[in-house]
């Protein structure tokens, strides 16, 4: 990995992925890493939120703060095992503003690795996709990662073979509760995240049956 310059500059560039609160960019300068900024027009609305909601220390900037504190989480509980979730790399200034860099999870031919959502119109919900569901919220609550959400949009498929491959998290996760309980409480935000996975996978075997009638 190249050494990583101090200002980017992403006017101008196409986003890869446009969120309610961020832009993710591909990085100028390495096809292996994203770069997630601010999306300024979707936060507009955030400001009718409930004060401490909406005027915290970090501003717009909230969400990144968590994403850094689960990385650093992730880490410390690895055990050298591949992280469930996508390695961060640092900060930088951007001409759209402050900027996170994090590692691009990628396919065999160098895309952006395919969804849960993509993936799952072709093949349905396999034994397969359901044996790495479970095991990669087995690793996140081993982690002690605190998840947002578990939906299969921010779920991608990691093809390294396929007795190798594995389900990462690319979103949708960072405490976001007023006093950091599920942070403070492994069994809380144990039980918080199985109940999160369990809503997502009766929803895709509901919809899998379905697709099968």
């Amino acid at each position: 990995m190249m050494h990583q310059p101090k200002f980017l500059r992403l006017a101008g560039q196409a986003p890869l992925v446009t969120g309610s609160w961020k832009l993710v960019f591909q990085h100028p300068h390495d096809e292996g890493l994203l770069v997630k900024v601010v999306n300024r027009e979707g936060n507009v609305s955030r400001s009718r939120k409930t004060w401490y909601k909406a005027r915290p220390r970090e501003g717009n900037l909230l969400p990144f703060s968590r994403e850094l504190l689960e990385f650093v989480v992730a880490e410390a509980n690895s055990n050298g095992r591949p992280s469930p979730i996508p390695r961060i790399v640092g900060l930088v200034e951007t001409d759209l503003g402050l900027g996170l860099v994090v590692e691009k999870i990628r396919g065999r031919t160098g895309e952006l690795a395919t969804t849960l959502v993509d993936r799952l119109p072709q093949t349905g919900l396999t034994l397969k996709i359901e044996q790495m569901l479970a095991a990669l919220i087995a690793d996140i609550n081993q982690r002690r990662i605190v998840l947002t959400e578990f939906r299969p949009r921010n779920i991608v498929i990691v093809d390294a073979g396929k007795k190798q491959s594995r389900l990462m998290l690319v979103d949708g996760f960072g405490d976001s509760s007023l006093i950091g309980l599920h942070s403070l409480s492994k069994f809380a935000n144990t039980r918080r995240n199985l109940r999160k996975y369990r809503k997502t996978l009766r929803r895709l075997r509901l919809k899998n049956a379905e697709s099968i009638d």
